[in-house]
Protein backbone atom coordinates (compact mmCIF):
# COMPACT_ATOMS: atom_id res chain seq x y z
CA UNK A 1 0.00 0.00 0.00
CA UNK A 2 1.35 3.47 -0.93
CA UNK A 3 0.23 6.82 0.22
CA UNK A 4 1.02 10.45 -1.30
CA UNK A 5 3.76 13.20 -0.99
CA UNK A 6 2.89 16.40 -2.49
CA UNK A 7 5.53 16.02 -5.03
CA UNK A 8 9.38 16.05 -4.23
CA UNK A 9 10.69 17.08 -7.11
CA UNK A 10 9.67 20.12 -9.56
CA UNK A 11 7.98 17.90 -12.01
CA UNK A 12 5.77 16.45 -9.41
CA UNK A 13 4.74 19.74 -7.87
CA UNK A 14 4.57 21.18 -11.21
CA UNK A 15 1.72 18.29 -11.81
CA UNK A 16 0.21 19.03 -8.75
CA UNK A 17 -0.23 23.36 -9.44
CA UNK A 18 -1.50 22.03 -12.52
CA UNK A 19 -3.96 20.20 -10.95
CA UNK A 20 -5.08 22.29 -8.77
CA UNK A 21 -5.04 25.51 -10.73
CA UNK A 22 -5.16 24.77 -14.81
CA UNK A 23 -6.73 21.23 -15.19
CA UNK A 24 -10.21 22.59 -14.66
CA UNK A 25 -11.26 20.40 -12.59
CA UNK A 26 -13.57 21.03 -10.05
CA UNK A 27 -11.55 21.97 -6.78
CA UNK A 28 -13.83 20.06 -4.32
CA UNK A 29 -13.33 16.94 -5.96
CA UNK A 30 -9.39 17.43 -6.10
CA UNK A 31 -10.06 18.56 -2.33
CA UNK A 32 -11.53 15.59 -2.01
CA UNK A 33 -9.26 13.37 -3.68
CA UNK A 34 -6.39 15.09 -1.93
CA UNK A 35 -7.63 13.88 1.21
CA UNK A 36 -8.33 9.78 -0.16
CA UNK A 37 -4.91 10.02 -1.17
CA UNK A 38 -2.99 11.41 2.17
CA UNK A 39 -5.45 9.29 4.66
CA UNK A 40 -6.05 6.33 3.15
CA UNK A 41 -3.25 4.25 1.35
CA UNK A 42 -4.14 2.51 -1.80
CA UNK A 43 -2.45 -0.33 -3.68
CA UNK A 44 0.29 0.79 -5.95
CA UNK A 45 -0.53 2.16 -9.28
CA UNK A 46 0.09 0.69 -12.63
CA UNK A 47 0.29 3.15 -15.62
CA UNK A 48 0.63 2.18 -18.93
CA UNK A 49 -0.42 3.85 -22.25
CA UNK A 50 -2.68 6.32 -21.36
CA UNK A 51 -4.07 5.39 -18.17
CA UNK A 52 -3.50 4.94 -14.23
CA UNK A 53 -4.86 2.54 -12.19
CA UNK A 54 -5.43 1.15 -9.01
CA UNK A 55 -7.47 -1.30 -7.53
CA UNK A 56 -10.72 -0.71 -8.85
CA UNK A 57 -10.16 3.01 -10.04
CA UNK A 58 -8.67 3.83 -13.87
CA UNK A 59 -7.85 7.00 -14.50
CA UNK A 60 -7.42 7.51 -18.49
CA UNK A 61 -5.74 10.50 -20.02
CA UNK A 62 -6.05 11.36 -24.01
CA UNK A 63 -3.29 10.15 -25.89
CA UNK A 64 -0.45 11.98 -27.76
CA UNK A 65 -1.24 12.14 -31.51
CA UNK A 66 1.30 11.49 -34.01
CA UNK A 67 1.41 14.89 -35.07
CA UNK A 68 1.68 16.35 -31.52
CA UNK A 69 4.60 13.56 -31.06
CA UNK A 70 6.30 15.11 -34.19
CA UNK A 71 5.67 18.89 -32.88
CA UNK A 72 7.57 17.15 -29.26
CA UNK A 73 10.76 15.84 -30.98
CA UNK A 74 10.82 19.31 -33.68
CA UNK A 75 11.39 21.40 -30.42
CA UNK A 76 13.68 18.95 -28.41
CA UNK A 77 15.28 18.01 -31.35
CA UNK A 78 17.20 21.59 -31.42
CA UNK A 79 18.17 21.13 -28.27
CA UNK A 80 20.88 17.62 -27.57
CA UNK A 81 20.99 18.73 -23.95
CA UNK A 82 17.01 18.02 -23.80
CA UNK A 83 17.88 14.86 -26.21
CA UNK A 84 20.17 13.43 -23.61
CA UNK A 85 18.75 14.21 -20.65
CA UNK A 86 15.74 12.67 -21.91
CA UNK A 87 17.50 9.10 -23.40
CA UNK A 88 18.69 9.31 -19.13
CA UNK A 89 15.01 9.55 -18.04
CA UNK A 90 15.09 13.04 -17.23
CA UNK A 91 12.05 15.07 -17.70
CA UNK A 92 13.24 18.23 -16.35
CA UNK A 93 11.48 21.93 -15.91
CA UNK A 94 13.72 23.31 -18.86
CA UNK A 95 12.27 20.44 -20.93
CA UNK A 96 9.05 21.17 -20.27
CA UNK A 97 9.10 25.03 -20.36
CA UNK A 98 10.41 24.56 -23.66
CA UNK A 99 7.62 22.45 -24.90
CA UNK A 100 5.50 24.79 -23.31
CA UNK A 101 6.71 28.20 -24.76
CA UNK A 102 6.28 26.17 -27.85
CA UNK A 103 2.86 25.85 -27.25
CA UNK A 104 2.79 22.24 -26.64
CA UNK A 105 1.57 21.23 -22.88
CA UNK A 106 2.12 17.44 -21.89
CA UNK A 107 -0.26 17.75 -19.30
CA UNK A 108 -3.83 17.12 -20.12
CA UNK A 109 -6.83 19.23 -19.59
CA UNK A 110 -9.77 17.90 -17.82
CA UNK A 111 -11.44 17.55 -21.17
CA UNK A 112 -8.87 15.06 -21.89
CA UNK A 113 -9.31 13.01 -18.89
CA UNK A 114 -11.90 10.24 -18.45
CA UNK A 115 -12.12 7.93 -15.30
CA UNK A 116 -14.43 4.99 -14.32
CA UNK A 117 -14.73 3.88 -10.62
CA UNK A 118 -16.39 1.15 -8.94
CA UNK A 119 -18.14 3.71 -5.88
CA UNK A 120 -20.66 5.21 -6.01
CA UNK A 121 -20.28 8.89 -5.85
CA UNK A 122 -22.00 10.88 -8.24
CA UNK A 123 -19.10 13.43 -8.93
CA UNK A 124 -16.33 13.63 -11.63
CA UNK A 125 -13.43 12.72 -10.58
CA UNK A 126 -14.93 10.83 -7.73
CA UNK A 127 -12.74 10.97 -4.90
CA UNK A 128 -10.67 7.92 -5.17
CA UNK A 129 -10.10 8.95 -9.24
CA UNK A 130 -9.23 12.53 -7.77
CA UNK A 131 -6.74 10.74 -5.38
CA UNK A 132 -5.16 9.11 -8.35
CA UNK A 133 -4.16 12.17 -10.05
CA UNK A 134 -2.57 13.09 -6.92
CA UNK A 135 -0.70 9.85 -6.83
CA UNK A 136 0.73 10.59 -10.20
CA UNK A 137 2.93 13.50 -8.45
CA UNK A 138 4.81 10.60 -6.64
CA UNK A 139 5.23 8.49 -9.69
CA UNK A 140 6.28 11.47 -11.51
CA UNK A 141 9.09 11.87 -8.93
CA UNK A 142 10.60 8.48 -9.60
CA UNK A 143 9.71 7.97 -12.81
CA UNK A 144 9.36 11.49 -14.88
CA UNK A 145 9.25 9.47 -18.12
CA UNK A 146 5.83 8.24 -16.79
CA UNK A 147 4.06 11.08 -18.32
CA UNK A 148 4.59 10.07 -21.64
CA UNK A 149 3.66 6.47 -20.96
Amino acid sequence: MTGFDDGSSSLGARWIDWLERRSGIDPTRLTAGRNQARRHPMRPLVIDRGEARSEDTRVEFERFTSQRWRQVLEVLGTKSGHVAALLDGELSSAILDELADAGIELFATADEIASSCRCDEWGDPCRHAAAVLYRLATEFDSDPLALVT
